[in-house]
Formats: structure tokens, sequence, C-alpha cells
């Protein structure tokens, strides 16, 4: 049986096949993020306010996943553990089968966020 660590700052809750809802709440006070920064590239005015809009960057270059950014409070690998994430963590360790972000956040009528399940940001190694 698998156990799912979520290293998120909030519950996910996800809609199961049945309709059911699972809840998978926060880990612990701890949470799995990057170096990452905003960088305010332009402006643009909406009724008399300007507005910023921002670019993704790590250490001054804009954001593209590679195994060159920090990843920090991701656990070691586990048998049967999964840890769950932000998009832009996963991207970061596509080296990890157990590192997974949720799919296809949904708001429902009653205001409530759920996603249709996990993700994995794992690929095969490269061949040389």
């Amino acid at each position: 049986m698998a156990t799912f660590h979520n290293l998120t700052p909030h519950v996910i809750r996800i809609k199961l096949a049945d309709g059911e809802m699972l809840v998978i709440k926060k880990t612990s006070n701890l949470f799995a993020y990057c170096d990452t920064r905003y960088d305010t590239t332009e402006e643009t005015d909406e009724g008399g306010h300007m507005i910023p809009i921002h670019t993704i960057t790590k250490r001054g270059v804009q954001m593209r996943p590679s195994l060159n950014n920090h990843v920090w409070s991701l656990p070691v690998e586990r048998e049967g553990h999964y840890y769950i994430v932000s998009v832009m963590v996963a991207h970061e360790c596509p080296h990890r089968r157990d590192v997974l972000y949720p799919k296809k956040t949904i708001v429902d009528d009653t205001g409530m966020k759920y996603c249709l399940g996990f993700v994995s940001a794992y690929r095969l190694p490269e061949v040389v």
C-alpha cells in the first residue's frame, strides 16, 4: 500500500472515479520548494491602475526546468512513499519517480478546489 505525503502548504482534494472525495492533509509544517524569484517584466494599465506582470526566474534566468536548481525540504526516496509537491518542484526532480503534483485543479459550484489525480514529472535518463 502506498503512503502519500503532502509537501504543499495546503490540503489536497482528489475526486475519484466513483465521485468520492479523498482528502490528503498537509504532512507537517514541512513543505518542498525550489529557488524561485518573480521578476516584474512589464506593467499594464487597467482602469488607471498599473498591474505588474511577472515572469518566474531562478538565479536571474527565466524558468526552464533543469537539475541545476536547488529543491529544499524534499525527503529521500523510500519504497512505497510518494511526495506531493508543486509543479515547479516536480519539474526540478525529473529523476524521481516518487515526486508527484496535482493534475488539473478544478473549482466546483460551491468554491471547493480539487484535482483529478496526480502527475509524475519523471523522465527516463537519456542514453548517450
